[in-house]
């Protein structure tokens, strides 16, 4: 059998079952299983908060042909749990998508910045060749006058 938490096998001496809707959890997956001293008597977190929501729910187990008085048995009970594990599951999804997500937009964002130091760069460098070659064209134009003052003298 796999835990209901981790969705992973389950060792024998590993787990621990609910005491209502029978189905086992690794030690270690349940929050304060240090805790525990009587582990014939846990129930996990689902069948807690059915409990809560439904007071007046007593729960089947398996082999026991008592009704309920929701008259919800423990096939349904069962796969109201495994809907709320597959949506836990789709959080953690959806969570480490929007987590990914920011990650990549924070990426763009600082290349965004080098790019645009760059492109500056760029532009101060241009500016700087344009400086250079005026100041190269002065310099052979005053070589010129130069030259042609040595030559009328």
């Amino acid at each position: 059998m796999s835990c209901r938490a981790c969705d992973t096998v389950v060792s024998p001496t590993k787990k621990i079952n609910c005491n209502n809707c029978d189905q086992p959890y690794h030690r270690k997956c349940i929050p304060n299983h240090d805790s525990i001293t009587n582990k014939n008597a846990w129930t996990c977190d689902r069948c807690d908060l059915i409990k809560v929501n439904n007071k007046n729910l007593t729960i089947r187990k398996k082999n026991d042909l008592r009704t309920t008085n929701n008259d919800v048995n423990y096939y349904e009970l069962t796969d109201i749990n495994r809907i709320f594990l597959k949506l836990d599951k789709l959080v953690e999804k959806v969570n480490f998508i929007e987590k990914s997500i920011q990650f990549f937009s924070d990426k763009i964002d600082d290349y965004g910045v080098k790019i645009q130091s760059i492109a500056d760069q760029i532009l101060n460098f241009d500016i700087k060749i344009k400086i250079l070659e005026s100041n190269h064209t002065n310099t052979l134009n005053r070589v010129e006058v130069l030259e042609f003052k040595i030559n009328i003298n």
